[in-house]
């Protein structure tokens, strides 16, 4: 594994250095404050650590349609501000799937049962005794998100997950964006009650670091589920919501449960101006700085807006890679994402092709070859350039492709290739040649697969 390649992976399985760089990184927050004071209105002077819950607190986003693009762009935003400390990290996830006491220790996530303690105490993220401080109902009017909370509490079981496996496996399989929504929503709630104290209450999680594992496990899942096979529209800002995409904000953030939609503006980054008649209206959003004047840093979109509709680099996800595959009577085509580029059964030659990753990962690039009829080995191109032959009735017949890059220990490529007279070849991966040479069976199509260890 390595630092920097943007993948979040499994925290239980990363080293204790990267562990220690993360936890090093959250505390780092609480040393860098936003402008202003706490007299202000709204308040300034708040914590990069403890403006987290003061999100939180000013909008309650819970299992309405717009939960999970709302947490994605909470992670996205956290896994931005720890990388200004350290440029490296990435944002890992607890698997809920499994007992999380081993990350609960003294110099990591602090302790599993009662006040969490080191390292969270000494520094600052909860002061015994404190005075002002923010009090454990979250909707007391006297609590300023300057101040600290008095206290930090777990109760996590020594024994059992609340999530199964096959609960997970049934999430990533859901058949739609509502059904998704509905049992991430129902597991994501267990995590919350496994963990206990704090975390066990929704509306005052975000004051608990671990709150961010959790959440970038629900993340994983939805990514995961945008990413099954054969479901390019999951990908699209347009379709991927299904026919929740219109839905519309409503209720009361001081009821504690406010319908966020999905044409909701993403609050509170967007500014509580932002929110029309025609995005639907939840009532007593609170102005939060630095998204209000004076700094006036307010960002204005919605679930449907494509850096939200992304997912984000996990361990359990195949990379996005797109295939342009030239084929024979019909000219250059494009898929995406674990799709099959060409034919079957057609007698339709494949040509040529070009590979790209996309979005980029930092280190990782790829290079292919292809055996070309008449022509013999074509050696390696770097990615996105062309390979084969267009316009010169040339079959291609087989070919190879391998990572380069300080990032490509990392990743593995696994590719298959349909050929005429034979069918569907067996995986290869990692360099290795797929098709024949000098037999005069044409490759009719390819798939290609780019995931991390």
């Amino acid at each position: 594994m390595a630092l920097g390649d943007g993948i979040r992976r499994n925290v239980a399985t990363v080293s204790q250095a990267e562990r220690d760089r993360l936890r090093d990184a959250i505390i780092a927050l609480h040393t860098k404050h936003y402008p202003g004071g706490p007299g202000d209105v709204p308040t300034g002077g708040v914590s990069r650590w403890f403006k987290q819950d003061e999100i939180h607190a000013h909008t309650h986003v819970h299992n309405y349609p717009a939960f999970l693009p709302w947490h994605r762009e909470l992670v996205n935003r956290f896994e931005e501000s720890i990388r200004e400390v350290d440029s490296d990290l990435s944002l890992h996830y607890w698997d809920w799937a499994t007992n999380p006491l081993p990350l609960f220790t003294s110099n990591f996530m602090g302790s599993p049962t009662g006040l969490a303690g080191a390292p969270w105490l000494p520094a600052g993220f909860y002061i015994p005794g404190a005075t002002p401080f923010r009090s454990n109902n979250p909707f007391d009017p006297n609590n300023n998100p300057f101040d600290p909370p008095q206290d930090i509490t777990r109760n996590v079981p020594s024994a059992g997950a609340p999530v199964t496996s096959a609960q997970d496996t049934a999430i990533v399989n859901a058949a739609n964006f509502q059904v998704l929504n509905t049992l991430l929503s129902q597991a994501h709630s267990a995590a919350h009650g496994f963990i206990g104290g704090t975390i066990g209450n929704p509306h005052t999680s975000f004051r608990d670091p671990f709150v961010f594992l959790l959440h970038s496990n629900v993340d994983r899942l939805f990514a995961m589920w945008q990413r099954q096979p054969g479901h390019p529209e999951r990908l699209n800002p347009n379709l991927v919501y299904g026919p929740g995409s219109n839905s519309q904000g409503s209720g009361n953030v001081q009821s504690g449960n406010p319908s966020w939609g999905i044409l909701s503006p993403l609050e509170p980054w967007a500014g509580p101006a932002a929110q029309l008649p025609s995005t639907g209206v939840v009532t007593n959003v609170q102005a939060t700085r630095p998204w209000f004047a004076p700094e006036n840093q307010q960002v204005v979109k919605d679930s449907s807006h494509p850096s939200v509709v992304a997912p984000p680099l996990y361990d359990t996800t195949n990379l996005k890679l797109d295939v342009v595959a030239h084929l024979q009577g019909i000219g250059d085509t494009t898929v995406h994402d674990d799709q099959f580029a060409g034919t079957r059964s057609q007698s339709r030659r494949l040509e040529g092709f070009q590979l790209f990753l996309n979005p980029q990962v930092p280190g990782l690039s790829m290079q292919y070859m292809a055996h070309v009829q008449g022509i013999g080995d074509a050696p390696f191109v770097n990615e996105g350039q062309f390979i084969g032959t267009r316009a010169q009735s040339k079959r291609l017949e087989g070919f190879a492709i391998q990572l380069t890059g300080p990032a490509a220990a990392n990743f593995d490529v696994v590719y298959m290739a349909h050929l005429g007279g034979s069918g569907d070849t067996p995986f290869f991966q990692n360099g290795q040649f797929c098709g024949t040479r000098g037999q005069s069976r044409p490759v009719e199509g390819i798939l290609v697969r780019v995931s991390p260890h």
